[in-house]
């Protein structure tokens, strides 16, 4: 942000409410970049302190409410259901196995497994508790959809989103790709390994879920492409990705995937950072 010609200032979030509003309430601040959970998003719009990024109307629904949504909006999705009490699982009410299975809110792949990949009803219910009594939440089952998965990120708003190239996501020696999978072991194809028209669906697909959940300025959506089906199954809609292109001289720091799809464009950081911010300065002048 510096780089681009921005005054810059690191804000760190405290754990007590009060102090982060009566910070925000300072009018220090123009615009803060990278609010980065629901509490952030949350006292933002109370102060009504302009940032970049999705609003509380997205950020506060959970995983299996986007997926409704999305139903209710033609964008093709898993089937699901949603879990609150593993002993009370019903086969009659689930899709066929195999399923997958995961917590209903969570990011970065928390509580993903190999064993979220579920063949019947004694692992299902093992699966299930261990996201209902571990992570102390409702777990979320939904079809397995088999295929490569890809991401796509999307810069702006209305008719002036910008769809990043499809990164395809390759698990090495991984069955999905969990937590621990995400910090050393992807291979990244980007642009994925798709077929022309199979790109196109996927473009089109990613604007559809971006546009009907009003998510805004920037996100990134998840998808399994079926090849059995020729088509793009979305999984998640994430309004926190994570942004950065590396220089080569970090340490502990992965890439992001908006970074890789970015650096495919040939954009730098600050390309980047420029069109997020325009896109974010139109939406507040409209």
């Amino acid at each position: 942000m510096a780089a681009i010609g921005h005054e810059v200032e690191l804000l760190t979030w405290s754990q007590d409410p009060r102090v982060n509003i009566g910070r925000l309430q300072t009018g220090r601040y123009d615009l803060v970049v990278n609010a980065s959970s629901l509490a952030e998003v949350a006292a933002l719009e109370l102060v009504g302190v302009p940032f970049l990024g999705s609003g509380l109307n997205v950020v506060a629904l959970d995983k299996a409410t986007r997926k409704r949504l999305w139903r209710e909006s033609a964008v093709l999705t898993p089937r699901f259901v949603r879990v609150d009490d593993p002993a009370q699982l019903d086969e009659a009410s689930l899709p066929p196995f195999p399923l997958f299975v995961k917590p209903v809110r969570g990011r970065g792949s928390s509580g993903i497994t190999d064993e979220s990949i579920v063949n019947n009803l004694q692992e299902l219910e093992r699966a299930c508790r261990r996201v209902v009594t571990s992570l102390g939440q409702s777990a979320l089952v939904e079809e397995y959809v088999q295929g490569p998965e890809v991401t796509v990120g999307l810069i702006g708003n209305g008719d002036g989103l910008t769809v990043l190239p499809p990164l395809e996501v390759e698990y090495f020696g991984a069955k999905t790709n969990t937590y621990e999978h995400k910090q050393d072991r992807e291979v990244f194809h980007c642009p994925a390994r798709l077929d022309e028209e199979a790109m196109a669906s996927v473009r089109r697909a990613a604007v559809a879920a971006f546009q009907s959940l009003e998510a805004r300025d920037f996100a990134r959506v998840d998808f399994i492409y079926s090849r059995e089906w020729g088509l793009p199954y979305a999984l998640e809609l994430n309004t926190f990705a994570g942004l950065q292109i590396l220089s080569g001289d970090e340490r502990h720091l992965h890439s992001s995937y908006i970074g890789k799809m970015a650096e495919n464009l040939g954009w730098t950081s600050a390309d980047l950072f420029r069109r997020l911010l325009a896109a974010t300065e139109k939406r507040l002048a409209a």
